[in-house]
């Protein structure tokens, strides 16, 4: 089943660390310490940045980040709405791959990945990842012109009448 957890080696002590997951499988959010984290299953490799930062595909139809700085985790590509590396009849496995990517030419974390498992850092700042199920590699410019935030909408009442006036209030915090 996998550890659902990415682990360092101190190349210098041998002290091994957890450096993000929980051992859930499930996806419990951003702008939270990545060792607190679900994170799915592992898929593929990861890769790091000049700044120390790490990037993965996870088993949540998601690539996320690890802030080397604060180590809060964040996604900076997926939605969580894609086949989330399960093979279906539609798809991927070797039967096919998905007619029409969801969410190309947009922001990233706004995208339907079916498939993510390997990431590539190029030198020029893009972010490779490979998306198997939909049957292609797809980039991320970075850093993104989109901004990563997450928003949160609160209403006032509970339920709504016709007619009725209701305040919300979003709030916008960065990831």
């Amino acid at each position: 089943m996998g550890s659902s957890s990415i682990r360092r080696v101190d190349g210098v002590t041998g002290v091994l660390t957890t450096v993000a997951g929980n051992r859930s499988q499930s996806f419990t959010g951003d702008a939270i310490l990545a060792t607190g984290a679900g994170i799915g299953r592992m898929a593929g490799n990861v890769a790091v940045d000049s700044a120390g930062n790490l990037y993965f595909a996870d088993g949540t139809g998601r690539v996320r980040r690890v802030d080397a700085a604060t180590g809060l985790i964040g996604t900076v590509a997926g939605n969580g709405s894609g086949a989330q590396g399960m093979a279906s009849s539609a798809g991927g496995g070797g039967v096919g791959c998905y007619s029409t990517p969801i969410g190309d030419n947009g922001p990233a974390s706004n995208a339907t990945l079916d498939g993510p498992v390997g990431v590539l850092l190029t030198s020029n700042g893009n972010l490779l990842m490979s998306d198997w199920l939909d049957c292609r590699i797809r980039r991320v410019s970075l850093p993104s012109p989109y901004p990563y935030t997450t928003v949160t909408l609160t209403g006032t009442t509970g339920t709504i009448s016709s007619g009725q006036q209701e305040t919300y209030t979003a709030t916008v915090s960065p990831i």
